[in-house]
């Protein structure tokens, strides 16, 4: 079979693509430009036409079109919404477990609960929450979090079903439910702790679209379709917006989830009422069932989480830290209910194919084997998809698969592009938005590269050459190119017959098995250097130990699923029952097994991954046409000879690599005509990433960033010559949510290399140090600079660790001393004096950036009056362009005479959106109009660029994330 003429794709299936990068240019025109250039440098051959031409171009506009009407808009805020613990009601729409002991349970139809004749929420003593959520975090965050260790038992169905009759017609289980505390069950006419009686209907207007309220430590398990009464602080949701980074507003805006909440313990004094779905209730029901069987909620092995997790989707049981693990050796996607997790439905399906080749073979004269396969694997991924509360990933890997069957009943001989195009294109028409989804990309991207592997695959399952393979007979095949050049996709086929070949039969076994390890190997490959450019972009890490997914991988698919699948089944019924427990329990062993070795690895120092430059958009481009032009090469450049025949093409006595040289010097004019196309692309715009990373180094601009960090602060200085350096680094109380990995290290390294000349820390507070120690451990820092004081408890704790390993040393610097960078610029100290004395605040390192004496820009940290007079007295030039404001804008720090001193065009509160404390506050923004100071915070303009260019002699220049849109310009997706 010659796998450079398979068929081409079809030219509508181009115009599909060309439809599909319009979807992507409502946000990133340029991207997506760009692509639809590729798009039509591959397929040349047809679009040259000036009709198809002309078609392409209006499916590309037809895209974009539909994408701009379909971008969703933020709704307007009610006016009920203030920020403050309230009593709000809504319907539970989903729910799911998090890590750490936590649930999201995303509410619908949520309005205020007003009391008779009443005008405001119902809220008593207690119900003020204790303030812990923090500005600007994500929805799954809060900055008030306790990091202990222990995990809290998820409740029970049963603790939602006391009284009232709800639990009607439900397991034995759910009709339980006496041992509930009172003040969350709250049916059968008990109320809560602090909650006035049943109010009446609401005069207040619901909110638009749905809630995300994370609960941490939950005392009740609210179901989808229950109704929940709460206390909770309603905040509209709000994401970061950096260069570099990712806004996960428009995430939670594609779910149409606009507010968010957070609660944790009994908090909320939660009343969940009403009898919930069907499917939801036998979820919860199974679910329980088997968490007893694996030791109950207090006893659970990690194991048994890791086990939960890749059956249901649920994390509960989970935390971070094991997370973490996952992450760094690129095997979190196994517990991402995915295609990969559907391979349990296929070993079914084959399982009944076989059963009925047994005792009934009659059938396969009606429907083959091949088609049968495909039509048996339904059902259980039905059931899976149930099973998993139907998540995005796992619902777009169930409908490729119902493609795939139609296609192959269609006697489609090539159904795996085909059934992806017709997947994706399904899911745009009727979410044009989720175009953005970056767990879309990666899903089509990975099915594409094990599609693009295929040739290659073909080669190793058929001994090395390709006569072993016929149309209809081979396992997937796929080419790139038709005898036109065109884009194409491959053929895939099981045997109608029922199997391989004659010549495959004869293998031995561990020949079979060999080829089959081989096989795993390229398609993990495949995928890994696909996704590289994706994950880099978005994630800013590629794993060095991705090759555990062949050690993981069997095991999972082979293994845990099937084992803890039937085990689930058994737990259906208490005839089999005990059956349950053995097969969970050895369903459970891989998990624990793997979790020693990932523990043993970190214990071993195998998983520091350090930071890695994110590149520049046009490299994912640039990256995918020459992934392409390579898979088209198979059959030309590269001939594959077969194991243990010589080639007819060499030369008699000539070694193997002299063969291989010979043969790529033959081929080389020779080219595919899409690799011919395609290459210069590919090259130009790998290119332009490191061309506009030397422009910068060079362009002479002084740079100053105050990035968007939430109730924190964190500024990047950028020199001429490629330095930098960077003054604080943000940080929150949260052990999930490290503002270093999240929000500065994206920033740093976007599209440039994670190295840094010098880090500053103005004083040891969460929120200036918490974000440096990752920076710290993970970037290529020359020193590192502070005033003088020591961090406490768990921030000395991981500081000093970090500092043991990378050998720096922390170096004090005090009022006077200036740090000098070259040409004419300098970084001078304004305070502390040596030996101070004062609060954590008042010894705050004040810093003046400055160019031949001219003040560029003061940032002053934490520093309150009393460190702002200390400083005035000095007699030191404070005069300077740009304020960045001590301690966020606080009345403490509010001092007049040092505005008057510094004298500013432009004042910046480094803090977030709508926090508690009111930062900036109402004096200190007063006092600035006063003196026609503008003022910018970053909660509201998101990341604030300064630039000076000519080294520092020229004027001022602003720009900001919101202002330009940046927020979503690091990947292709959030």
């Amino acid at each position: 079979m010659n796998l450079a003429r398979t068929p081409s794709l079809l030219f509508r299936q181009v115009c599909m693509l060309a439809w599909v990068g319009g979807l992507f240019a409502a946000r990133h025109p340029l991207p997506a430009l760009c692509a639809f250039a590729l798009l039509l440098a591959g397929d040349w051959p047809r679009a040259r036409v000036p009709a198809r031409f002309v078609l392409l171009c209006l499916c590309y506009a037809a895209g974009w079109g539909v994408a701009l009407a379909a971008l969703p808009e933020t709704p307007p805020t009610p006016a009920w919404v203030t920020g403050k613990p309230q009593r709000v009601t809504g319907i539970v729409d989903d729910v799911d477990g998090l890590p750490d002991g936590r649930l999201r349970i995303m509410l619908r139809d949520v309005h205020p609960v007003f009391p008779e004749g009443g005008a405001s929420p119902v809220v008593t003593a207690g119900d003020e929450g204790d303030g812990s959520e923090a500005e600007g975090l994500p929805v799954d965050v809060a900055e008030g979090e306790d990091r202990a260790d222990s995990r809290p038992a998820r409740p029970t169905v049963a603790e939602n079903a006391a009284g009232r009759g709800e639990g009607a017609g439900q397991p034995e289980t759910a009709r339980a439910g006496s041992h509930l505390p009172p003040e969350v069950r709250a049916m059968g006419g008990e109320t809560g702790r602090g909650v006035q009686p049943a109010p009446l209907v609401p005069p207040a207007p619901p909110l638009p679209g749905r809630l995300v309220w994370t609960w941490e430590h939950p005392v009740a398990l609210p179901l989808t379709g229950q109704t929940v009464t709460a206390t909770l602080a309603v905040k509209p949701v709000r994401g970061f917006a950096n260069p570099g980074g990712q806004d996960s507003a428009a995430y939670w805006q594609r779910r149409d989830a606009h507010f968010r909440a957070w609660a944790r313990d009994d908090m909320p004094r939660a009343e969940v009422t009403g009898a919930p779905s069907g499917p939801a209730a036998l979820r919860a029901w199974l679910r329980e069932r088997l968490v007893d069987t694996l030791g109950g909620p207090q006893g659970i092995t990690r194991g048994g989480g890791v086990l939960l997790a890749i059956l249901f989707g649920d994390r509960f049981h989970l935390d971070s830290a094991m997370l973490d693990l996952f992450a760094r050796t690129d095997l979190l996607h196994s517990l991402a209910l995915s295609g990969q997790h559907l391979a349990v439905a296929g070993l079914f399906a084959g399982a009944a194919v076989l059963l009925v080749g047994r005792f009934t073979p009659g059938v396969f004269l009606r429907l083959p084997r091949r088609k049968l396969l495909f039509v048996l694997s339904l059902p259980p991924a039905a059931a899976y998809l149930w099973l998993g509360n139907a998540p995005p990933s796992l619902v777009r890997a169930a409908l490729m698969l119902l493609f795939w069957t139609v296609l192959a009943l269609a006697d489609r001989p090539g159904v795996l592009l085909d059934g992806l195009l017709w997947a994706v294109g399904c899911i745009l028409l009727f979410d044009p938005d989720a175009v953005y989804d970056l767990g879309l990309q990666l899903s089509a991207l990975a099915v594409a590269s094990i599609a693009l592997s295929l040739p290659f695959a073909a080669w190793l399952h058929g001994g090395g050459h390709h006569g072993n393979f016929r149309p209809g007979t081979a396992p997937p095949l796929a080419g790139v190119t038709g005898s036109t050049g065109t884009l194409s996709t491959g053929t895939e086929g099981i045997s109608d017959a029922g199997g391989p070949d004659t010549a495959t039969l004869r293998d031995g076994v561990w020949q079979r098995v060999r080829r089959t390890l081989m096989l795993m190997a390229l398609t993990t490959l495949a995928v890994q250097v696909a996704l590289l450019p994706v994950q880099l972009i978005g994630f800013g890490r590629a794993s060095p130990w991705f090759a555990l997914n062949l050690l993981w991988l069997p095991f999972a698919d082979l293994v845990v699923l099937p084992l803890g699948a039937l085990g689930l089944v058994c737990e259906a019924a208490d005839l089999t029952r005990p059956l349950a427990g053995p097969l969970l329990m050895v369903a459970a062993l891989p998990c624990e097994g793997l979790m020693w070795l990932l523990e043993w690895m970190e214990g071993a120092g195998l998983l520091a991954v350090p930071a890695m430059l994110r590149p520049h958009w046009t490299a994912a481009l640039g990256y995918g046409a020459l992934v392409v032009a390579f898979a088209s090469l198979p059959g030309r450049l590269f001939h594959f000879p077969a194991r243990g025949r010589a080639s007819h093409h060499a030369p008699h006595g000539a070694t193997p690599a002299g063969t291989l040289l010979a043969g790529a010097r033959a081929a080389a004019p020779c080219l595919p005509p899409l690799a011919r196309r395609l290459l210069p692309f590919a090259l130009a715009l790998l290119l332009a990433g490191p061309v506009l990373r030397l422009y910068a180094a060079t362009d002479g601009t002084v740079r100053v960033s105050v990035l968007d960090v939430g109730q924190g602060q964190a500024i990047a200085i950028d020199l001429p010559g490629d330095r930098r350096l960077l003054v604080d680094g943000g940080g929150f109380n949260s052990p999930r949510f490290d503002a270093g990995r999240d929000l500065v290290a994206p920033a740093l390294t976007a599209n440039r290399s994670p190295r840094l000349d010098m880090v500053l820390n103005t004083h040891p507070d969460t929120d200036h140090l918490r974000g440096l120690i990752h920076i710290l451990d993970r970037f290529a820092v020359d020193a590192f600079a502070t005033n003088g004081d020591a961090p406490r408890g768990l921030n000395a704790r991981d500081l000093s660790r970090v500092l043991a390993r990378t050998g720096m040393e922390a170096t004090p610097m005090y009022a006077g001393e200036v740090l000098p960078l070259g040409d004419g610029l300098a970084l001078r100290v304004l305070h502390p004096p040596q030996k101070h004395r004062g609060s954590s605040n008042n010894k705050a390192l004040v810093l003046r950036l400055e160019r031949d004496g001219r003040g560029l820009a003061v940032l002053c940290g934490d520093a309150e009056a009393p460190a702002l007079r200390d400083i005035l007295r000095s007699g030191a030039p404070l005069k300077a362009e740009v304020l960045v404001l001590p301690h966020h804008g606080s009345a403490s720090s509010l001092l007049p005479a040092f505005y008057d001193a510094v004298a500013p065009r432009l004042a910046i509160a480094s803090c977030g959106v709508d926090n508690r404390y009111g930062f900036p506050v109402a004096a200190v923004r007063a006092a600035l109009a006063e003196r026609g100071v503008t003022l910018r915070t970053t909660g509201e303009a998101g990341c604030i660029m300064l630039g000076w260019d000519d080294g520092g002699r020229g004027p001022l220049t602003l720009d900001t994330s919101r202002d330009r849109g940046a927020a979503d310009t690091s990947a292709f997706g959030e």
